[in-house]
């Protein structure tokens, strides 16, 4: 899946187990975030999903959310919040059990994100809609997990954008089997309330292979997108006072003291006695110790030992000057 807006691309089915819950790795100056996969009773990798996201899309990245094995939920700043939930959706083949699990964690995870943040889910849904069912698709009949997203998006509010489009059947795949078959599986949804700021977008399959077989499915998105605000820098307090100062000292210490022992409690754990002399040592410091100021680092060019420099090259080149129109004479 690919949200052109915000060059993003989303993964259904990342099937790697790693040991963190979510990682972060750097690809041809992308940015790949996958959840973890998990192993079934036969040992093999089963879930996982992932995020592409741009240089762009990741400086506007507000938080991540690994929601399950299947759902990833992904925020990026801007106005308004865009938030993009990438699922994985069991196969029609399985158990009832199995899908209505994960339909219901899709339908928590939807009603997670806030009613006034722009939501895309995207991702391999497994499903098929019938013509009757959607304007412009790419089967005849609609199939369990079909029937299934349709009363997701009718009880979340949400349209699929990849059936709002006219294409040519060659455009509407999405998935090949390997006997050849071609089904439409995948789609983009999005909040209706969103709609009309969609009119512009073009939700299409394209060509390009990224060694799948799946397709691509696309969606051009106009966004708004701010940058992550910077932190508020620490203090930094000036501890080389404390050398020179026996009175600054006394002062630190007794304000240490004060702070540190009457808060001692029987039965505490060290860690916990440890955690209580940091936050005493904190908050003496805010109120003893004085603040370094910020000092603009000069420039280079005006370091005296650059300035010398020049001042020896400009006379040494009035001096050629001088000797050079006295031979001319």
């Amino acid at each position: 899946m690919a949200i052109q807006g915000i060059d993003v691309l989303g993964i259904q089915e990342h099937r790697i187990v790693h040991e963190d819950e979510v990682r972060y790795e750097s690809i041809h100056g992308n940015t790949l975030i996958t959840t973890t996969a998990s192993r079934n009773l036969a040992g093999a990798a089963v879930g996982g999903v992932g995020i592409l996201l741009s240089t762009k899309a990741f400086n506007s990245l507000a938080k991540v959310t690994p929601f399950n094995g299947r759902i990833l939920i992904v925020s990026f700043q801007g106005n308004p919040v865009t938030t993009i939930i990438v699922t994985y959706c069991p196969t029609n083949v399985a158990d009832e059990d199995i899908i209505s699990e994960h339909y219901d964690s899709l339908r928590r995870a939807i009603q997670s994100v806030p009613a006034h943040n722009l939501l895309m889910v995207v991702g391999d849904f497994n499903a098929r809609l019938g013509d009757e069912e959607a304007r412009y698709t790419l089967h005849s009949e609609t199939n369990r997990n079909g029937r299934m997203l349709l009363e997701l998006t009718s009880e979340q509010n949400l349209i699929i954008c990849n059936t709002r489009f006219q294409k040519k059947a060659g455009k509407l795949w999405t998935y090949m089997s390997p006997g050849g078959n071609r089904y439409q599986l995948d789609y983009i949804l999005i909040r209706r309330k969103w709609q009309n700021s969609m009119l512009n977008a073009e939700a299409y399959s394209t060509f390009a292979s990224v060694g799948s077989d799946h397709r691509i499915v696309s969606a051009r998105v106009r966004l708004s997108l701010r940058k992550k605000k910077a932190e508020p820098r620490k203090k930094r307090y000036d501890w080389g006072a404390l050398r020179v100062s026996t009175d600054l000292q006394e002062c630190y210490a007794i304000e240490v003291c004060n702070r540190f022992q009457p808060l001692y409690e029987e039965g505490e754990t060290a860690t916990e006695r440890y955690e209580r002399f940091i936050t005493a040592n904190e908050e003496a410091a805010e109120e003893v110790i004085p603040v370094k100021k910020r000092e603009k680092r000069a420039e280079y060019s005006s370091d005296p030992r650059v300035t010398q420099a020049r001042d020896e090259v400009n006379k040494t080149y009035e001096i050629f000057l001088q000797n050079g129109h006295e031979k001319n004479k």
